[in-house]
């Protein structure tokens, strides 16, 4: 099992409410200005598009990994989401340019999910890719941050599946 320091957040901990609740951080909310954390996305276990905004000052990370929650399951609920689902109307048009194929492409609407991190903020999400120059090193496993919750180094994982590690690059 993997162990990080107690005020690590890594993105796919566990997660777990004050009334025993399971889920898992889905994103990280940073404020760029500061290079604080400000919000984990929480997702309920087994649900996806439901991510909450839970303030940082309302989690704990335990030295397993683990974040514990302040709130209740149903406290959660009415939290702010993290993700909205954008529809975009593309309309009925020609499917196939042959005269043996003179139907239409039923799809008419288009269906996106986009993260909405409070103003002034991002979100990082597992798999965000990091890149030096035009080369890509690795992906978004995680934040460390410090007891004030200001990030000192983003946990970068490395490699493929032989040779995978993750490693702590100071934000610096």
């Amino acid at each position: 099992m993997t162990r990080i320091h107690a005020s690590g957040y890594r993105i796919g901990a566990p997660t777990t409410t004050a009334d025993g609740k399971r889920g898992t951080v889905s994103a990280l909310v940073v404020d760029p200005q500061t290079r604080s954390v400000t919000h984990l996305a929480v997702n309920p276990s087994h649900q996806r598009h439901r991510a909450r905004l839970v303030p940082i000052a309302m989690v704990s990370a335990e030295p397993t990994g683990e974040v514990m929650l302040a709130y209740s399951d149903e406290q959660l609920r009415h939290l702010d989401q993290l993700d909205e689902l954008d529809v975009i109307e593309i309309g009925a048009r020609p499917y196939g340019t042959g005269d043996w194929d003179n139907s239409t492409n039923p799809i008419e609407h288009l269906f996106v999910w986009t993260d909405r991190p409070p103003d002034g903020e991002a979100s990082l999400r597992l798999g965000t890719r990091v890149r030096v120059g035009d080369e890509t090193v690795g992906h978004v496993d995680g934040l460390i941050a410090g007891f004030d919750d200001h990030i000192t180094a983003v946990l970068v994982a490395t490699g493929h599946l032989w040779s995978h590690r993750t490693i702590a690059v100071p934000v610096d």
